[in-house]
């Protein structure tokens, strides 16, 4: 086989391995995340009708255009859950 096909085989498993490293990382990373209780009151197909414990919620309020107001708000929204 040629030097280049070698070289370019090597990039492609590569480049395959890097992907489905990141899809199991991104997969492990998903499944770990916290996720409150819920009772299940209600199925109807897909769709399912839940109860949730009280939880607590931070929010920011900020008006105008949706772009802007998520920009405004995030900053005291940060703030808040690193605690600073």
């Amino acid at each position: 086989m040629r030097m280049g096909v070698k070289l370019m085989l090597y990039g492609i498993g590569t480049v395959a391995l890097l992907a489905i490293s990141g899809m199991a990382a991104w997969v492990i990373y998903i499944n770990n995340i916290e996720k409150p209780a819920y009772q299940t009151l209600r199925t109807d197909g897909e769709v399912e009708l839940r109860r949730y414990p009280p939880l607590l919620v931070a929010e920011v309020i900020r008006s105008g255009y949706r772009k802007q107001a998520v920009n405004a708000g995030f900053r005291p929204l940060a703030s808040y859950i690193f605690a600073k």
